[in-house]
């Protein structure tokens, strides 16, 4: 017991030795905040009272555990370098801030930074709120939007955005499509399809791990963007290997099999998202009308010399 209170008293001075060298310089001034500790230090945010040069002049109960685990000086170093970082402008102002914890953890935090005067002397607060739970649902969210759910690749809406943006220099596109698709899922169920659609997924991640986007275009469709000029035979090995690897595969559990079709579209000097889609388009068209299970390239500075 009396370990305990040792301990608690000794806490408790080292934070009254930095408030009292916050309040020194006068005795109205600190008759005018007697009452400051006792409001904050109920606050379950960290409160920091900082003077215009930056020093650490009051931290409040939470502030203390948070940041130092109840060691002031600990605390006030911890403390000091994040407050380095803020920005303020003379107002109320509000800044994120990724910030390291005691033991490593690190997580994002929001201060809000405001002025007081009294009797001719400016303090800063800062008020830190921990946000890393909103933070990690706002990159969920913004995951979520950009993700396709059942293959865990992009969206066909952030392919579209990916193939716009970087379709001024030299780009491949290759579209990959499951044949017979609609017989796998009427012989072996909705469920075998979209085991058919992960395992594609899957392939497409092992053999183009450096593509600019892999994407599910919908239903059955796959999308790969590689910053490759030209319709070259690296690329064209590639998605033929993927396509043999597919073939000798078994996909479910049930030992199925499946097949696909793939249509390349390069292009050496810069061209529009949509004219590399339509040329990627019909050298697919063309492996499925040439018996499927095949690779077809084409390039779209040949497509619009033809025109």
């Amino acid at each position: 017991m009396s370990t305990s209170s040792s301990e608690s008293s000794s806490s408790q001075s080292g934070r009254n030795k930095v408030l009292s060298g916050a309040f020194a310089d006068g005795s109205e001034y600190l008759s005018n905040l007697r009452l400051f500790p006792a409001i904050v230090d109920g606050l379950k945010d960290p409160v920091i009272v900082t003077d215009d040069a930056g020093a650490i002049r009051y931290l409040n109960a939470s502030a203390l555990n948070e940041f130092g685990a109840g060691d002031v000086d600990a605390a006030c170093r911890q403390i000091g370098e994040l407050l380095k970082l803020v920005r303020f402008d003379g107002k109320c102002l509000t800044n994120e801030l990724q910030c390291e914890f005691p033991e490593g953890k690190r997580a994002w935090v929001e201060i809000e930074r405001s002025q007081i005067c009294l009797d001719g002397n400016c303090m800063f607060v800062n008020v830190v709120r921990n946000v890393q739970a909103r933070k990690t649902r706002e990159a969920d969210l913004k995951r979520a939007a950009v993700t396709d759910s059942l293959s865990g690749l992009n969206n066909r809406r952030e392919f579209q955005a990916i193939l716009e943006s970087s379709v001024s220099g030299g780009l491949s596109l290759a579209i990959i499509d499951i044949d017979d698709f609609k017989q796998i899922n009427d012989k072996y169920g909705h469920l075998t399809g979209d085991q058919a659609i992960e395992f594609v997924a899957l392939k497409l991640r092992e053999y183009f791990s450096d593509a600019v986007c892999i994407a599910r275009l919908g239903g059955d469709e796959f999308g790969i963007l590689l910053k490759l000029e030209g319709v070259t035979t690296d690329l064209v090995e590639s998605v033929d290997e993927l396509v043999h690897q597919i073939a000798k595969s078994e996909f479910s559990e049930c030992g199925s099999r499946m097949t696909v079709s793939a249509g390349i579209a390069s292009a050496d000097k810069a061209t529009t998202a949509r004219n590399i889609l339509t040329v990627a388009d019909m050298a697919l068209y063309e492996a499925k009308r040439d018996g499927k299970n095949r690779v077809i390239a084409r390039s779209c500075d040949d497509e619009e010399s033809d025109q």
